[in-house]
């Protein structure tokens, strides 16, 4: 029980942990002085091949010890060749606040699906952690740590300019009936999710047809590791004036649509509104 809450705490303080810290308490230690790994960390040279959404829990962030991304198989077939893995932006160096010495490199890899952005589950990162080549030139481990958390600020600000931005667009959200954004019929949709783009919104909520959304609370701070507040998350719920009749499996059901809206706290033209519903 003891060695069960002390893995958890110094689980809870690597999730936690600046980049620097990463790099200098873990990283170096492990290929400068041969270090064991630590016990809370997956040792995968494969990761690439895999799929997040099966192989890692949302809940649990976790820690992979792999061999360099150029030296793995880049994309991410998986079984069912569901997306690959995607270089986001470029490195971030990492330097020492003591003396600014560089320590190392950060990069950021988002998980992208096949299939349209509308039909994510969720949005899987992966961030990569490696030494200066002077420290270890043959570059032959990083660390990578695999979060959903934050993934869908993160979306938003690896994609300015458009460049990047989604095809899948419409500002207007909350004008429209959950129905006209969604299919039913897609069972990607029941088990993930609608994710939509969008470029402002209308900011009115009372004008579908046949309902209106209405904010369930304020909004909520979504901040970094250093406690500064990066972006909000918003939720809406459908209010149906016009009642529709649902059906599952032949049988009269009852269901409720929600929208989680996020946005940046600098760069607030742009959302993300994952549509849901529950039965």
């Amino acid at each position: 029980m003891e060695d069960d809450a002390a893995f958890d705490l110094i689980k809870a303080e690597l999730l936690n942990a600046e980049d620097e810290v990463i790099i200098s308490h873990y990283l170096k230690p492990m290929i400068v002085n041969g270090d064991t790994w630590p016990d809370h960390f997956i040792k995968d040279a494969d990761v690439f091949n895999k799929n997040p959404n099966v192989v890692f829990d949302a809940e649990s962030p976790s820690f992979v010890i792999v061999k360099p991304r150029t030296e793995a198989c880049v994309k991410t077939d998986g079984s069912d060749e569901s997306g690959c893995w995607r270089i986001m932006g470029r490195d971030k160096l990492i330097k020492s606040k003591k003396n600014g010495k560089i320590l190392g490199f950060k990069k950021i890899l988002k998980f992208c699906l096949k299939r349209k952005p509308r039909e994510y589950k969720r949005s899987w990162v992966m961030e990569e952690y490696r030494l200066t080549n002077y420290l270890n030139w043959k570059q032959d481990h990083v660390i990578y740590k695999q979060v959903e958390d934050l993934s869908y600020l993160v979306t938003i600000m690896t994609s300015e300019g458009f460049n990047d931005w989604p095809s899948y667009v419409t500002n207007k959200v909350y004008c429209l009936h959950p129905l006209e954004l969604v299919d039913l019929q897609d069972r990607m949709f029941h088990d993930y999710g609608t994710l939509i783009f969008s470029n402002k919104t209308c900011g009115k909520t009372d004008r579908c047809n046949g309902g209106y959304w209405k904010i369930l609370h304020r909004d909520r701070l979504i901040k970094s590791k250093s406690g500064k507040t990066i972006g909000f998350k918003k939720v809406f719920k459908f209010y149906e004036t016009e009642k529709e009749r649902y059906f599952c499996d032949e049988e009269d059901v009852k269901i409720t649509w929600t929208i989680e809206e996020y946005r940046l706290n600098v760069n607030q033209n742009k959302f993300l509104c994952v549509i849901k519903v529950y039965l």
